[in-house]
């Protein structure tokens, strides 16, 4: 979660109680001026942190972070670096879940996995096809009313979806929700779905996506995170 143009935690800056102060991503002024040059200049650029600029870690961050009174010791630099680590990290994700647009290939590939608490309170996982997703935010699958997931659901929602291949493996954890709105239904069905949208006995699964964990072997790059 990004909480200010330069990297600092927000969060564990002693200021927050101190001097109620908000962070700069919701705030227009820092409480010690009218205008600090960094927030100024990351959001002139359109930039959400530092860390997406292609100067940085530019000679002004670094006048920040190494200050002697209120600096780092470029704690701040590295932190910017790791969120956008993990923002090149997401949208790759996105990119490989909407890239995807059958989700269905040969033996398992094709498929993600869905993990759903049973009825004696431990995780039980199935392979499904997506239905429709927006990246690493939501998905849905079809599904039937009164079925396993959809008495699973009802009981506990939480739930996972993992996605793997051998470039690879995206993990996400967040709460399951079921919909019989005929138009939800219509919208989010395959086109090569097994059962008619219309009929009443199925429904429409949608997974909503709160934290991640994501790896791509091709450079080993790790990242986590909440949504």
């Amino acid at each position: 979660m990004i909480e200010s143009r330069c990297g600092i935690i927000c969060s564990e800056c002693k200021y927050k109680e101190e001097m109620n102060c908000k962070g700069c991503t919701k705030i227009d002024k820092p409480f010690w001026g009218d205008s600090c040059p960094v927030k100024s200049c990351c959001e002139g650029r359109g930039y959400e942190h530092c860390g997406e600029c292609s100067d940085f870690p530019c000679d002004l961050l670094n006048q920040f972070a190494y200050d002697e009174q209120e600096g780092d010791n470029g704690k701040r630099i590295e932190t910017c670096r790791n969120w956008a680590k993990n923002q090149e990290a997401l949208k790759r994700a996105n990119e490989v879940i909407n890239s995807r647009k059958d989700y269905i290939g040969g033996g398992m590939e094709g498929y993600v996995v869905l993990s759903l608490i049973n009825e004696d309170g431990y995780p039980t996982s199935s392979t499904v096809t997506i239905s429709k997703a927006n990246g690493v935010s939501w998905m849905t699958f079809i599904g039937a009313i009164g079925g396993n997931k959809s008495r699973r659901i009802a009981k506990n929602n939480k739930a996972s979806v993992c996605l793997a291949s051998s470039e690879y493996n995206i993990t996400l954890v967040g709460t399951m929700e079921i919909i019989t709105d005929l138009d939800v239904k219509k919208e989010h069905w395959q086109n090569n779905a097994y059962a008619d949208w219309q009929n009443p006995q199925y429904c429409i699964l949608r997974f909503n996506a709160e934290s991640y964990n994501i790896y791509f072997a091709s450079d080993d790059t790790e990242v986590k995170g909440v949504l």
